[in-house]
Parts: C-alpha cells; sequence; structure tokens
C-alpha cells in the first residue's frame, strides 16, 4: 500500500512539473502584438524623413528620424529613407561628417595627402 501511495505522488509531482512547464511555454512563447522601432537621428542631414508602407503599397506614415513607431507584427513593412537637403555650408563640422560619410576611402587619403603636401609646401614658402 505504501508503495503504490509513493507512485501515486510521484505521478502527482511530475504531472505538476509538467503543467507548470507547458504555463511556462505558453506565456513564454506567446506571439507579441506590436512591435515597437525606435530611430536613431545620425544628424549627417537636415529633416531626415522616414516613410513606411505595408505590403500592399498603402502609405502606413511618415516619421522623422528621431520618433518612435508601433507595428503590428502580423503584417509586412517597407522603410524607405526619403531622400532631404544635405547643407553644406550652414555648418563647416557637420559638412566634414557628411563628407566622410559619402566619400570613399581612397579620396579620403587623397584629400588628406594633398592637405599634407600643400601644408609642407606653404611651411617651405614662408620660411625660405
Amino acid at each position: 500500500m505504501m508503495k503504490e501511495n509513493r507512485k501515486l505522488i510521484y505521478f502527482s509531482f511530475f504531472m505538476a512539473v509538467i503543467g507548470i512547464i507547458t504555463l511556462l511555454a505558453v506565456v513564454y512563447i506567446s506571439e507579441a502584438q506590436n512591435v515597437t522601432i525606435t530611430f536613431s537621428d545620425l544628424d549627417l542631414t537636415k529633416d531626415q524623413k522616414i516613410l513606411i508602407y505595408n505590403s500592399t503599397g498603402h502609405l502606413v506614415g511618415e516619421f522623422n528620424a528621431t520618433d518612435t513607431v508601433q507595428l503590428d507584427v502580423n503584417n509586412s513593412y517597407i522603410m524607405v529613407i526619403k531622400p532631404s537637403e544635405a547643407s553644406w555650408f550652414s555648418d563647416p563640422w557637420q559638412a566634414i561628417n557628411l563628407l566622410k560619410a559619402t566619400v570613399p576611402t581612397y579620396l579620403s587619403y587623397l584629400i588628406f595627402g594633398i592637405g599634407a603636401i600643400s601644408g609642407v609646401l606653404l611651411l617651405v614658402r614662408l620660411f625660405r
């Protein structure tokens, strides 16, 4: 009789553990209803806009580079970065960052080399 009670206790404990694991799996595996996307402004261009379209091509919204958007996970979306004006002369330091971001690497080295050689030639002319 003790042996049967022990088997019943083990079976009950085993079923309770299986029930808890199943409950946790259902809670943690459940799909999220919304996905939150936060955009980061790289501050390279003025007024960067991001357009979001759904899978049928209808515009969901136009957002700036610092917005937060909640999208439904059951739909597909297309995100397009809208071209904007690049103001090179309003802020010289921003223009340098924009130049570094858009110029190929070899051209950056060429510009640096030309600047270094020009500086050396200028110093030679001044102290001659």
